[in-house]
């Protein structure tokens, strides 16, 4: 019978070869935590999209979103975090991303001045926050296992809520008749739609 370390690595292999052959070969990793109590994650992403619609809107042009093919593979994790001292979560996203090396510094200072608008309190730390994979397939399987990390908490202990995972797709669908009066709803909507 295998033990659950062995069992967890089979996984994390397997994941990590099908994303190779997806052809998603992330180069860098990054961590957007704005370091506040209770913040709603459903605006989290929503000002994460709209950061990153800004950033394609300035390097591809307005009219970004007619060429999808364009726009960076990545992954988001959107984990919810745990102050040990309070009973209260705190939000925080954690990007695996396909950037071109000479555009990883210009795509996070972007990101971190957009989210940083809603999220005063967001600090650059990018000496912890923002990490540079080699490729070799040892770096992802690191990485992963901070991801397990986070599940692992959240299936021991029910009071952590599992990490939402999103994808380039995800960022690339439209939310649909947005206007003042179904903002939230609007929002909420897209925030809960399937990939």
């Amino acid at each position: 019978m295998k033990n659950i370390v062995e069992v967890s690595n089979e996984k994390q292999e397997q994941t990590i070869k099908r994303l190779y052959e997806n052809g998603f070969v992330p180069n860098t990793f990054m961590t957007f935590n704005p370091r506040q109590q209770n913040i709603s994650e459903q605006y989290l992403a929503y000002h994460f999209k709209e950061a990153l619609g800004k950033y394609y809107a300035k390097t591809l042009g307005k009219r970004y979103n007619k060429h999808p093919e364009l726009q960076y593979k990545m992954i988001v994790f959107l984990e919810h975090g745990k102050n040990r001292d309070v009973d209260e979560n705190m939000p925080h996203l954690h990007i695996l991303i396909d950037l071109p090396k000479d555009k990883v510094q210009d795509f996070y200072e972007f990101m971190l001045d957009r989210l940083r608008i809603f999220y005063y309190y967001m600090s650059d730390e990018r000496d912890k926050t923002l990490i540079n994979i080699t490729g070799q397939p040892l770096d992802m399987q690191r990485i992963w296992c901070y991801g397990d990390k986070e599940l692992v908490k959240s299936e021991k202990d029910r009071r952590f809520r599992p990490s939402r995972i999103f994808t380039t797709k995800d960022f690339q669908k439209p939310i649909r008749h947005f206007n003042q009066y179904n903002k939230n709803e609007c929002i909420r909507e897209w925030f809960l739609s399937a990939p």
